[in-house]
């Protein structure tokens, strides 16, 4: 087994008074082998090396002012992570190309209760990858929110709107509850759940070893919830029971790719299957 992970990056920060300015910039580089067992006659990956170049630039602003009463988010960014390795030997890399841009509206209404919405747009394409062509979603989430010393109560509608990428239309709860039943007891419970886009990005915080030429289904979550008691026994230490219930579509597990002979190709890949049941 041989990796190499290096990494570089750059945060800015300009406040206006109102506002504040981020930016933030960054670049990746990682090189490592498939370390399964191999096979004479296996036409996939073999020892060298396989290299990742990725990059990202992210811009964002927020409103900073505590006498506006409308306060805001907004950002936009753009991610590449490129292989240099297709699946087969002496195939080229694919490269994935990811757009997103996000913004947070909130306002109180009184002093117990506020509203907001928040969104994002990801759009998601790919070179050198003839399988597969690029896919978007636009995501919408309301809330209304209400609050006093012991109570809060979260309630909102998560859309996730896709294009290009299976069902159009995708719903789910978005509801939080905590209650301070004494100073050091709290319980709390939320419905919760959306879509969810497995990019490269996003896999590789699992793993780097999977297929190089093959892209993962997204994942949809119609309910997770879940509710649970919180005990803080010491000071910064607490105790807490809970439990829930998920449904889930198409929650990725990973599994070793295989020859026919039973042998390990070094390369594993993420499959969709549709779960539900208790944790």
């Amino acid at each position: 087994m041989r990796r190499l992970d290096e990494r570089v990056g750059v945060d800015y920060l300009h406040s206006f008074g109102k506002l504040d300015l981020e930016v933030n910039g960054g670049y990746r580089y990682d090189s490592f082998n498939y370390y399964g067992l191999r096979s004479p006659d296996l036409q996939g990956l073999a020892s060298p090396n396989q290299e990742i170049n990725r990059f990202f630039l992210k811009s964002r602003v927020v409103s900073t002012s505590p006498a506006e009463e409308l306060h805001y988010e907004v950002s936009v960014g753009y991610s590449r992570y490129g292989y240099r390795r297709g699946y087969m030997q002496n195939d080229k890399g694919a490269a994935e190309n990811w757009v997103e841009a996000d913004f947070l509206l909130s306002a109180p209404i009184d002093t117990h209760s506020d509203i907001s919405l928040d969104g994002s747009f990801d759009y998601i394409g790919y070179n050198r990858l003839q399988s597969e062509s690029g896919y978007g979603m636009l995501s919408l989430n309301p809330r209304y929110g209400w609050h006093n010393d012991r109570l809060s109560l979260s309630a909102g509608l998560k859309v996730d709107i896709s294009f290009n990428d299976g069902t159009i239309f995708r719903f789910s709860p978005d509801v939080r509850f905590d209650w301070t039943i004494i100073p050091d007891l709290q319980f709390y419970t939320r419905l919760a759940g959306g879509k969810s886009l497995n990019t490269w990005h996003e896999l590789s915080g699992y793993t780097l070893y999977f297929n190089p030429s093959e892209v993962a289904v997204n994942t949809y979550v119609p309910l997770d919830a879940e509710l649970g008691f919180r005990i803080n026994a010491l000071r910064g230490f607490s105790i807490g029971v809970s439990g829930g219930y998920e449904i889930g579509k198409d929650l990725l597990f990973l599994l070793p790719e295989i020859t026919s002979n039973g042998e390990l190709t070094g390369v594993s890949h993420f499959a969709g299957a549709d779960v539900c049941g208790w944790k």
